[in-house]
C-alpha cells in the first residue's frame, strides 16, 4: 500500500515522544524497495504510536451485506532494538473496534499481533496474539496477558512476515487466524501457522475463552509500536490489507 493510504491515529504519542517516519536507515534493511516505516521512543512513559488505513472501504472495513465485516493485515515487522536488557516495547499489527476513526483518548480495544515485550535482561520475545487496549497495554508474553503465543523464542533483531485475519462467522463470533511467512519473502510468501499456534482461535460470543466479549463493532486496521522505555525502535514494510466480503 502507498503512504497516502495511511493516517496517524488521533491523540497518539507526539513525534517528540515517539519519532515515526519513513527511513532509509541501512541497519533496518528494507524488505521491499528503499524505505521502511519506523518508530523510535524518546521517553520512558507508556506510549502508543501508530497509523491507520485511510483507503476507501477500508476505513472502516466496509461490508457489502449490511452486517459486520472483518479483514486481514499482512506485512513485515522488525523489533530492532538490540536485546541485551529489558525491551519494554512491541511492534504490532492491529484490527481495532471503534465507533469512528481510532482516537486513543477513547481507549479503543483491538486484536493485536506482534513481537512481545521482554521484561528482563536476556529474556526472549515471541510471536504473540493479544486482545486489549491499544493505548494502555502492549503485547506481553506472560500467561494471562495473551490469547496465543508462539513456542519459538527469539533474542536478536530480524524481520518477520506476519498475517492477522479477523473474520466474522455467521453467528457473529470472531475467528482469528495467524500466519507467518516462512520464506520471509514478500514477493513469494509461504504462509504457515507459527509453531505453537492452533488452526484458529475463536473469540466466542460468551466471552468464555478470552474472558471478554468479542470485538464486534466497526473495525479499523493499522500498525504501530507500544513502548514504555527510551530507545525502542521497530520497523514495518510491505503492508497489505484485505477485507471480508462473505461470512
Amino acid at each position: 500500500m502507498a503512504q497516502a493510504d495511511w493516517i496517524t491515529i488521533t491523540n497518539m504519542a507526539s513525534s517528540a515522544d515517539v519519532a515515526h517516519t519513513p527511513t532509509m536507515a541501512p541497519s533496518l534493511e528494507p524488505k521491499d524497495g528503499d524505505f521502511t516505516y519506523a518508530f523510535m521512543s524518546h521517553v520512558a512513559d507508556v506510549k502508543f504510536s501508530g497509523l491507520c488505513c485511510a483507503a476507501v472501504n477500508f476505513s472502516p472495513l466496509a461490508d457489502v451485506h449490511s452486517h459486520h465485516a472483518g479483514g486481514s493485515i499482512r506485512g513485515y515487522m522488525r523489533k530492532h532494538t538490540p536485546v541485551s536488557g529489558p525491551a519494554l516495547f512491541a511492534p504490532m499489527f492491529f484490527i481495532a473496534s471503534s465507533s469512528g476513526a481510532p482516537d486513543l483518548d477513547d481507549n479503543p480495544s483491538a486484536y493485536k499481533l506482534g513481537l512481545s515485550e521482554q521484561a528482563a535482561a536476556g529474556s526472549p520475545y515471541h510471536i504473540t496474539l493479544a486482545k486489549g487496549s491499544l493505548r494502555d497495554s502492549g503485547v506481553k508474553a506472560t500467561t494471562g496477558d495473551y490469547l496465543l503465543r508462539g513456542t519459538t523464542s527469539y533474542t536478536t533483531a530480524r524481520w518477520f512476515g506476519l498475517r492477522l485475519d479477523v473474520l466474522f462467522n455467521p453467528q457473529g463470533e470472531i475467528v482469528l487466524n495467524v500466519y507467518e511467512d516462512t520464506a520471509n519473502n514478500p514477493v513469494s510468501p509461504i504462509w504457515t501457522r507459527p509453531a505453537g499456534f492452533p488452526d484458529a482461535y475463536v473469540d466466542d460470543g460468551l466471552g468464555l475463552l478470552s474472558g471478554t466479549l468479542p470485538l464486534t463493532g466497526t473495525l479499523y486496521v493499522g500498525f504501530g509500536q507500544w513502548s514504555s522505555q527510551v530507545g525502542c525502535c521497530s520497523a514495518f514494510d510491505y503492508l497489505q490489507i484485505s477485507r471480508q466480503l462473505n461470512p
